[in-house]
Formats: C-alpha cells, structure tokens, sequence
C-alpha cells in the first residue's frame, strides 16, 4: 500500500488492510493466519517420508561400523587365544623335554594354558594344535597366529 493511501485511509485502515492481506502477524497467535491453517494439520507425508529417509541413512552407516568392530575384536580375541596355545606348546615341550618336531595334541596342552585362556574361538572356529613345528591354528580364515619374530 502506498503512502498516499496510508493517508487517505488513516493509519488504522492501512494496517487493517495489510492485515487482511496476511503481511502482519496476529495478535496472540504469533504466526501470520494462512500459516496457522497449515501448522494445525500436523506432519505431512513429505515430512513423514523424509524422516524415515533420514533414519534410513542413519542405520544404513552406522550397521556395517558395528559389525566391523565386532568381527575385529572376535580376530584379536583369537590371536590372542593362539598365542596363549602357542606359550603352553612351548612350555609343555620344555616340561617334558621333547624334541623340536615332537607331535602334541590340545588335551596334552590343557593343564600349562594360562588363566582365562580360552580353547574356542568367539567366531565359532576350532582350534588346531599339530605338532611343535606348525603354530596353533584355527578353522576360520583370518584368524592367524603370524610369526612375530620375523
């Protein structure tokens, strides 16, 4: 509305038609009347898709992450099970003194494992102990005791 019109109407019939047209906020409510309409119907479908978009993105990053760190912590709880075999191969050879290619089994190893060894594998494996020469092994690909002096 131009000033010319302000005028002619009286500042009161200037702002009561700016108010008919929407341009001012009313009274009490704090948002302007057409968007009063729209804030009372609640979420739309637009809205309902893109917040189930969103959580889809959110799980789709972080399942794989949570997986990773559970199969990374299963090899490292492996290895170290192999290499607490590997310790009592050693020290049941010198106990008995055996020689260097002496075959040994898991049963005759048990009774030199140190507290809170475990003989199973947290992927579901199986160990296996040969003989002096080979290192403990298990079933699962990955899950390898290297040679660490190497």
């Amino acid at each position: 509305m131009s000033f010319r019109r302000a005028i002619y109407f009286g500042w009161r019939g200037a702002r009561a038609n700016l108010r008919r047209r929407g341009a001012f906020f009313s009274k009490g409510r704090g948002i302007a009347p057409h968007m009063h309409r729209l804030s009372q119907r609640g979420f739309g479908a637009v809205d309902w898709v893109l917040i189930v978009a969103i959580l889809v993105v959110g799980v789709a990053v972080l399942v794989p992450y949570t997986i990773s760190v559970k199969q990374d912590k299963s090899v490292l709880i492996c290895v170290k099970n192999l290499r607490e075999l590997d310790k009592a191969m050693r020290l049941w050879q010198l106990d008995k003194r055996m020689p260097q290619n002496s075959p040994v089994t898991l049963s005759d190893i048990l009774p030199k494992l140190a507290d809170g060894a475990s003989t199973n594998c947290p992927g579901g494996g199986q160990y296996i102990v040969t003989g002096l020469t080979n290192p403990p092994a298990c079933t699962i690909p990955g899950h390898a005791l290297l040679n660490e002096g190497e």
